[in-house]
């Protein structure tokens, strides 16, 4: 406009609320007739949509849930470990069954190849992982680009799980993320249990842990939660400590929570920086109680309780799918 002269439109746009979206699942195994029931909360919906997925065997659900993509997948680096560690797990659980030259584990040997090498090219030169990754997501100021402690202990652990079922790789990575992950030990704090079992996990897979660092954490195990003593349990019992281990069994049953043939590991109430939701409790509770105590009369009602929180053939993120995976392939093995 010139002269100062200027022309406004104006319009009104009626908005209709939107809401947010709800969504419930249920679910688990059979081998007879079985009738499963869902009730959506009386309330209007815009929309509605049902999945129902059946598959033939228990065998099936694991290998699809390893390989299917999460609903909530971000453009994050620390799915890729994550998946990776379902894949192995997947692999690992066919090669027990004696099924390890078949199409489906060496789809699965393909699989976790692409993802080993997608971890060598984005590991950073201090040898550890970033949350993001910087290529596909842009990164304001270099903070944002430090390499996180967890995602690293999950990315060592893939690595180290890749290697044993022969993936090739170079060594130097994997030792470089070792001496990431030791040089973050010494720096934690003396009460970050969190950080000092996720780290101490990834040396235990990779079978380097030290007993005399993992002791000092047993020492507090009545200040863990039912997460922590999980994979503490996990830790020890990698380690051949599985008396050790299986005296912390006690204290993670009595914080599980049991009701109608399912049991489950409750959230935790403290404060976390990575995981630690429902699903992923209850399957390091699985998988730890599977490890030190296989006739655990609580295993089938654990299962049965993470089949039943699928999200269509998996769980809802890739924490939670590759804890799942994990646990229910390690116990379905037995």
């Amino acid at each position: 406009a010139g002269d100062g002269l200027t022309d406004i439109s104006e319009h009104t746009v009626p908005i209709r609320p939107w809401g947010i979206e709800f969504a419930d699942s249920a679910g688990g195994t059979a081998d007879t007739h079985r009738t499963v029931t869902l009730q959506l909360p009386e309330q209007p919906y815009t929309t509605r949509d049902l999945e129902i997925t059946v598959g033939p065997s228990v065998e099936r659900a694991v290998l699809d849930a390893a390989t299917q993509t999460p609903v909530r997948c971000f453009s994050i680096a620390s799915g890729v470990p994550a998946r990776a560690l379902a894949i192995a797990a997947a692999a690992r659980y066919l090669r027990q069954l004696g099924r390890g030259e078949t199409p489906d584990c060496r789809s699965l040997q393909a699989s976790l190849t692409g993802l080993v090498t997608r971890l060598l090219a984005t590991q950073n030169d201090d040898g550890g992982w970033s949350w993001a990754q910087p290529q596909r997501l842009p990164l304001e100021n270099a903070q944002q680009d430090q390499s996180d402690v967890f995602v690293t202990s999950q990315a060592a652990s893939a690595l180290a799980q890749a290697q044993a079922l022969g993936v090739s790789a170079p060594p130097e990575p994997l030792a470089k993320a070792k001496a990431f992950l030791q040089n973050q030990f010494q720096a934690a704090g003396e009460s970050d249990y969190e950080r000092k079992l996720a780290i101490l996990d990834a040396q235990a897979q990779a079978g380097e842990a030290d007993f005399a660092y993992v002791n000092r954490v047993y020492r507090v195990r009545n200040q863990l939660d039912a997460r922590g003593l999980a994979v503490l349990i996990q830790i020890l019992a990698r380690m051949e400590r599985g008396g050790t281990a299986k005296e912390l069994e006690d204290a993670l049953v009595a914080k599980l929570k049991q009701a109608d043939g399912k049991a489950f590991a409750p959230a935790s109430n403290q404060e976390r920086r990575f995981g630690g939701d429902e699903v992923e409790t209850t399957a390091h509770a699985l998988l730890a109680l599977a490890m030190v105590d296989p006739q655990s009369k609580l295993l089938p009602a654990l299962a049965e309780w993470l089949w039943a929180r699928r999200v269509g053939v998996a769980w809802a993120t890739d924490q939670a799918s590759a804890a799942a995976v994990q646990a229910l392939a390690y116990y379905t093995a037995l």
